[in-house]
C-alpha cells in the first residue's frame, strides 16, 4: 500500500463520518416530533404514548448502531492522524492533516497556509515520498 492510498481512506472516512452524523441527527428530528393524535380521547393518549415509545425505540437502536461505526471510524482516523504526527517536517504534517484529516481541497490548503497553490502540491509530494519510506519501514 503506498502512502497515498493509506491517506486516502481518511478522505473516505470523513465523508461517512459526516453522513452518519446528520443521520442520527436526522433521527433524533424524527422520533421526536410530535405525531398527530388520534381522533378518539380515550385512545389519544395511550395510541399517542405507544408511537412516542417506539419511535424512541427505534432512534435508540439507530444510535446505537451508528455510534459503533463511528468509533470504528474514528479508531482508523486517529491512526492515519498518528501516521502523521511521527513526520518532522511541519509543512508537510500541515498538508497531509489539512488533506486527508480535514478533508480540504488543495486550494483551500494554499488558502489556510498563505502559500501558492504549486508550493502545497510540491510538499504534498514530498510529504508522501517520506510516507512512503516510512510505510516500508514498518
Amino acid at each position: 500500500m503506498t502512502a497515498k492510498e493509506f491517506f486516502e481512506r481518511g478522505k473516505l472516512l470523513s465523508e461517512e463520518i459526516r453522513a452518519l452524523t446528520e443521520a442520527m441527527s436526522i433521527a433524533y428530528a424524527e422520533a421526536t416530533k410530535t405525531v398527530s393524535a388520534p381522533t378518539s380521547a380515550a385512545v389519544k393518549s395511550s395510541s399517542l404514548q405507544n408511537k412516542r415509545e417506539n419511535a424512541a425505540i427505534k432512534y435508540m437502536e439507530l444510535k446505537a448502531v451508528i455510534t459503533a461505526r463511528l468509533a470504528e471510524l474514528f479508531k482508523i482516523k486517529k491512526e492515519i492522524f498518528d501516521f502523521i504526527e511521527k513526520i518532522d517536517d511541519a509543512k508537510c504534517r500541515t498538508v497531509l492533516i489539512n488533506r486527508y484529516i480535514n478533508g480540504y481541497t488543495f486550494e483551500k490548503i494554499a488558502e489556510t497556509m498563505y502559500m501558492n497553490e504549486r508550493w502545497v502540491y510540491r510538499i504534498h509530494k514530498k510529504a508522501l515520498e517520506i510516507c512512503d519510506e516510512k510505510l516500508k519501514e514498518r
